[in-house]
């Protein structure tokens, strides 16, 4: 594989010309990441994956609003 000063500047040259992006399929997976993120606490706006199951739910409740019911927290 090619190294040295001169390759990675043609490879850094061809990048900008393409507008940045890289031309591998491996990227950034953040804004996947933000998307997923789709459950939300009505009291504190704490949000949470899509993934996350409900015992984990009733296990923010109980620890962050005690006082409050699971219904009073979150919407399903």
């Amino acid at each position: 594989m090619p190294s040295g000063y001169g390759f990675h500047k043609e490879k850094m040259k061809k990048c900008a010309e393409s507008g940045g992006k890289r031309s591998s399929g491996s990227g950034s997976h953040l804004l996947a990441n933000r998307a997923a993120m789709s459950i939300q606490c009505k009291v504190c706006r704490q949000t949470f994956m899509c993934t996350t199951s409900r015992s984990l739910l009733e296990d923010h409740v109980a620890r962050r609003h005690e006082s409050r019911s699971y219904d009073e927290c979150f919407d399903e």
